[in-house]
């Protein structure tokens, strides 16, 4: 009895899908929507993107400092 109902629900899934691939229509695609518009103004390309390389060497040395002066403050002694 078991097996019986075993292959009528897989014979019931094979047929509907089947089916709904048969009756199914060709896909669509739907088609590209606007370009996004921000309302700002757009910075001028003369205006840096990134961080100068001497801007980057100038923090990393005061960080570097700092972070050696912590050391001091807190174990007594310098790096």
């Amino acid at each position: 009895m078991r097996f019986t109902m075993k292959i009528l629900l897989y014979l019931l899934t094979v047929i509907l899908f089947i089916a709904g691939t048969v009756l199914a229509g060709d896909y669509v695609r739907p088609p590209p929507r606007k370009t996004l518009h921000f309302p700002w103004d757009p910075k001028p390309s003369s205006q840096p993107q990134q961080i100068c390389y001497s801007c980057y060497l100038k923090l990393s040395k005061y960080l570097l400092i700092l972070i050696c002066k912590v050391i001091y403050f807190v174990y007594g002694f310098m790096i």
